[in-house]
């Protein structure tokens, strides 16, 4: 959704909330803000209060800095993002484009050179007829996979990034964007407390290790949408295979019946405690 859109639904919001609303409480704060096309998270959020903020509410476009900021707010206890529309940055953006067409390139002059190479040694005699036409059938199907390859859209989805509020030891509550269709790997990784999750009505995927370590998470909810629950299969790192999305939860009962897919398998659930899973519907 482009960001002028979102900008027109931000001036609305602005008229039933304040641009910035901060209630004391005790040594806590609350903050509900309202970020405008074109401003960051810090031109609301005073740095000096980011260790004390017990709730916080935003609304508006958010970048990975302005997630990067609300990671600070360790004693964060109540997130709600629900009418946040979290992109990439115009910065990544471009920096991925560059690096996508570059790619692009390189395969176009591998191609390229595979065909002439092939073209000589016909002439030469150096491979029958056979194998040349073999080769003229591997350098056409090559081309028409890089015909194929689209530059990203102006316009990215919402998502959660991968690692985005990973050991945020006090938050308990989070309410995620409404349009997100990714949660990628490891976003709440080793959150302890966490408990109540609200996910997106449209969601699609859920990474590797998602809510991983989030032992006081007992129970969700999962949208209609939702079409992948990654496994625990692959690697983190060099030493630490990959995490189900939700291993080692206090997850006591999934019902996933109303779900039609292949990819999610018990792996995904692996915990501590014992539960009963309902399986993905066929």
């Amino acid at each position: 959704m482009k960001k002028s859109v979102w900008h027109q639904l931000f001036i609305v919001i602005a008229f039933s909330v304040l641009t910035t609303t901060m209630l004391a409480q005790g040594s806590n704060k609350s903050y509900n803000i309202v970020v405008p096309e074109g401003n960051t998270i810090l031109s609301y959020l005073p740095i000096s209060d980011l260790k004390t903020i017990d709730s916080l509410t935003v609304s508006g476009i958010l970048f990975e800095e302005d997630l990067a900021i609300i990671q600070k707010c360790e004693k964060l206890r109540y997130l709600d993002l629900s009418w946040a529309y979290i992109t990439e940055s115009p910065e990544k953006r471009e920096k991925d484009q560059a690096e996508q067409q570059l790619m692009k390139e390189f395969v176009q002059q591998v191609v390229s050179l595979r065909e002439s190479v092939g073209e000589e040694m016909y002439k030469r005699g150096e491979i029958n007829t056979s194998q040349y036409v073999g080769n003229k059938l591997a350098v056409d199907a090559a081309k028409e996979e890089i015909s194929k390859i689209h530059m990203k859209a102006s316009g990215s989805p919402c998502y959660l990034p991968s690692k985005t509020f990973v050991k945020m030891p006090n938050l308990r509550t989070v309410l995620l964007p409404l349009n997100a269709t990714v949660i990628n790997s490891y976003c709440f990784f080793d959150c302890p407390k966490l408990k109540r999750v609200v996910l997106p009505p449209v969601l699609e995927f859920i990474g590797p290790g998602a809510f991983n370590k989030c032992y006081e998470l007992k129970s969700i909810e999962f949208p209609s949408s939702l079409t992948n629950i990654s496994t625990s299969y692959g690697f983190y790192s060099d030493t630490e295979r990959t995490k189900g999305a939700f291993e080692a939860t206090g997850l006591l009962y999934v019902d996933l019946s109303k779900h039609k897919w292949e990819n999610t398998r018990f792996q995904s659930f692996s915990s501590y405690q014992q539960k009963v899973i309902t399986s993905p519907g066929r």
